[in-house]
């Protein structure tokens, strides 16, 4: 089977005629449909129903959301063949939630590049569900995940409990204070993330059983405007107790506890695909992420293997 045929099928699937085939890639009606014909004979199975223009047979789909891993794992035997003649190399993908690269991420990536230097890394910061669906189809190494909807078991590798706090600027009148309730915070000037976030939503909940409306003066998902409204003093952020570490040992921002805050308390989960075998390189990069979390966090961790 020629490789080339798997991505040729993946780049023409969505299409709709033969024609607009032709044009976008360049090839003659002849040659689009020979490459069809290849596929088809290949997989003893009609893959595209070509009665009026072309659209997929449900085998067609099935060979669509399947062969994006077969092409990575392909990928992966390469890298692995690589590895046999220098172990030292090799490039990790990793799809992580964007609060938790600055402290967490980058400090694991800096070990590892001090002691394997020719390790290449691809960081795709996105949503959780984007994260769990690039580690389930091959796309990603390795997938880190907070407020995560609940995530199959069989992609867990490790998870932390984390707590959240509330971050504000020395010069706030909470800045000298140990600990602060939700009635306090909910009547601040905040600075939080959209109904789409978990942390929005358990904010709405709690808000609601203390008879109170929740109106932030700044919604924004952005880590970095959330951490300057903080700094110029015209927002409190609530966010996981790892973030601004840089921040906060520099005095630039406090770090508040929150009274009974077990309410926020989330899961933050390492996810692998774990019927795929890891490159050397991702198995390096994996410790070291598992040992930045564990230095970072102070909740009880629990790992599935």
């Amino acid at each position: 089977m020629n490789i080339n045929l798997l991505d040729f099928f993946m780049k023409i699937s969505n299409e709709k005629s033969i024609r607009e085939i032709s044009r976008i890639h360049d090839m003659s009606s002849t040659a689009v449909i020979r490459k069809i014909d290849q596929l088809e004979h290949y997989f003893r199975v009609k893959i595209f129903d070509r009665d009026n223009g072309i659209r997929l047979t449900e085998n067609g789909e099935l060979l669509q959301k399947n062969i994006p891993l077969i092409l990575k794992n392909i990928s992966n035997v390469h890298t692995m063949l690589a590895e046999l003649r220098n172990p030292n190399q090799g490039k990790v993908v990793i799809y992580a939630g964007g609060s938790v690269v600055v402290d967490l991420l980058s400090p694991a990536l800096c070990s590892v590049q001090k002691k394997y230097p020719n390790i290449e890394f691809e960081i795709v910061i996105t949503s959780s569900s984007n994260i769990t669906k690039a580690v389930v189809d091959g796309t990603a190494d390795i997938g880190i995940t907070i407020f995560a909807p609940e995530t199959n078991s069989r992609l867990v590798h490790a998870c932390h409990q984390v707590r959240h706090v509330v971050f504000v600027c020395p010069s706030h009148p909470f800045a000298s204070r140990e600990h602060v309730s939700f009635t306090d915070i909910i009547k601040e000037r905040l600075a939080i993330p959209d109904q789409e976030f978990s942390i929005r939503r358990r904010l709405d909940v709690i808000a609601k059983y203390l008879n109170i409306q929740l109106k932030p003066v700044f919604t924004t998902s952005s880590l970095e405007m959330q951490r300057d409204l903080a700094v110029r003093n015209l927002a409190l952020l609530i966010l996981p107790e790892f973030c601004f570490s840089y921040e906060c040992n520099a005095e630039i921002l406090k770090k508040i506890s929150i009274l009974d805050g077990e309410d926020l308390n989330t899961d933050l989960e390492i996810i692998i695909n774990k019927g795929r075998t890891l490159t050397f390189a991702a198995r390096v990069v994996l410790s070291e992420i598992e040992a930045s979390v564990s230095r970072l966090l102070s909740g009880p961790k629990s790992v599935t293997g």
